[in-house]
């Protein structure tokens, strides 16, 4: 239809509506994709987030484990009586880096500085 043909014919307007409808498309937000007109499509994320996540659970698994044993080799000194504070140090220094790579929120890496030197001037004084 033209401009000049006086607007849309009858004949065309009814192959349009012969049309089949096109199908639906997969919503690309795998948060909001479950829906009924999906007819039960539910995306997985995609490959390169999970790669990611696991490259991060990885390093994060590292470096809390990394804590830890600087954390139990600093309570293993305060109850030796041997080297204590430097290895009180070495462990502040470890929590104020796993908690600078986000591995742990920064009040617990806190927290924990705070217990470690509490107990570290207890077994000075006593």
């Amino acid at each position: 239809p033209g401009r000049g043909s006086g607007g849309w014919s009858k004949e065309f307007f009814n192959t349009l509506l012969e049309c089949a409808p096109a199908p639906p498309r997969p919503a690309r937000n795998c948060y909001n994709a479950c829906s009924d007109q999906l007819e039960g499509y539910c995306p997985v994320p995609s490959e390169r987030s999970a790669r990611v996540s696991q490259r991060r659970q990885a390093r994060n698994r590292s470096m809390r484990s990394a804590l830890r044993t600087s954390r139990t080799k600093a309570q293993r000194a305060m109850a030796a009586g041997d080297g204590a504070e430097e290895a009180v140090k070495a462990a502040i220094q470890t929590m104020d880096k796993v908690a600078s790579k986000g591995a742990i929120h920064r009040n617990k890496a806190a927290r924990l500085k705070s217990r470690l030197t509490r107990k570290l001037n207890a077994s000075l004084q006593g």
